[in-house]
């Protein structure tokens, strides 16, 4: 049985015992008999400041841990657009590489590693390198772009750049005949789609979009900015007789203001089914549009424009898989389309018809 002599020491039946509770941890030890008083206080005082010492390094220890640091990070990237996937790709991390290790000790090798369990897995190089990119963003954020970095020593996928398969102009053609003979209901969502064909802006451009913000008198509109991407800022873009028209008739209906994408998607699809047209998406719309204006003019920086790029780079996806023009030009000039002569005019005879008798 335990006998307290004072505070923070006890006589045992084996010998005697100095304790502390310091911030929930209790610490103990244990002395013979024979110790004097005088040993024993002093010992407890040096056995509350190694504790005060080493609860104080566990607690920065713990401050600088992976789960410490990725719930400062993720507040700090609240405001972004794609916080709720930015989150799981990032706590992903944090539980793969050790949640209590601090971000310091993790290698490259390490990264790597991971990256190449899920590429076997099965993911794709598009996704590996928004997951990579989650990490590098992680450690620019809390390091400084400057900082210690890991990811910087692993190299980006090599993504396969996909075929643009977009529908042929004769088979929007049909399906927007079909979108005309839709009822009342759904006259909206033809507009809509009508204006999405014509500017070939993407539909949280035209969700934005408020009367004032098209010009009548000089045929042009400012756009909001866009989120996607590295962002746009808003502009002032040119829109031709087409897309006048639509906007004229989206305003005539009233169809200004936020809409369902899937009221787009149902109206979009059930005008294919009727047509017998292979089915694409809204979103093609604006491909179609981009593809065009580039096929049409070699100025890649007004196409850019046009489709709210904010750099030509981006608008090169469409430039190398549409039909260049200086491409076409370089093939006339080397094999000049043959020119077929003119047809003859019919010869003309006359043909005398006798005449019966009594007629």
């Amino acid at each position: 049985m335990a006998e307290k002599i004072a505070k923070g020491i006890r006589r045992r039946s084996n010998g005697y015992q100095i304790y502390a509770r310091i911030k929930g941890e209790f610490v103990s030890q244990y002395f013979p008999l024979d110790t004097s008083m005088d040993v024993l206080k002093e010992a407890l005082k040096t056995m509350r400041a190694q504790a005060q010492l080493g609860i104080a390094a566990q607690e920065v220890e713990a401050a600088q841990s992976f789960r410490a640091l990725v719930k400062t990070y993720l507040k700090a990237k609240a405001g972004m657009p794609t916080i709720v996937d930015r989150t799981h790709r990032i706590e992903w991390w944090r539980d793969v590489l050790g949640p209590r290790r601090s971000p310091d000790s993790v290698t490259s090798m390490e990264v790597r590693q991971q990256l190449e369990a899920l590429r076997k897995s099965g993911k794709k190089p598009g996704t590996l390198n928004v997951y990579r990119t989650a990490l590098w963003d992680f450690y620019t954020v809390t390091y400084g772009k400057s900082g210690r970095n890991p990811v910087r020593d692993v190299p980006p996928f090599r993504e396969e750049e996909l075929r643009l398969d977009l529908p042929e102009e004769d088979a929007v053609d049909a399906v927007f005949e079909c979108l005309r003979v839709f009822n009342k209901r759904e006259n909206k969502s033809r507009l809509r789609l009508e204006v999405l064909r014509a500017t070939g802006w993407p539909s949280a451009i035209l969700k934005k979009l408020r009367p004032q913000d098209v010009h009548w008198r000089t045929q042009t509109a400012t756009t909001s900015g866009r989120l996607k991407g590295s962002g746009t800022k808003p502009r002032t873009v040119p829109l031709s007789a087409q897309a006048m028209e639509a906007l004229k008739a989206f305003a005539g209906g009233n169809a200004w203001g936020a809409f369902s994408g899937s009221s787009l998607y149902k109206a979009l699809k059930t005008a294919q089914a009727t047509a017998g047209v292979a089915p694409f998406r809204v979103y093609d719309l604006r491909h179609c549009y981009i593809k065009r204006v580039v096929e049409s003019s070699a100025d890649e920086r007004g196409a850019a424009e046009l489709a709210l790029h904010t750099s030509p780079k981006q608008t090169w996806r469409y430039s190398r898989q549409a039909a260049s023009t200086r491409a076409k030009a370089a093939l006339d000039a080397a094999f000049p389309p043959a020119v077929k002569p003119p047809s003859p005019k019919p010869t003309m005879r006359l043909v005398k018809t006798p005449i019966k008798k009594g007629a």
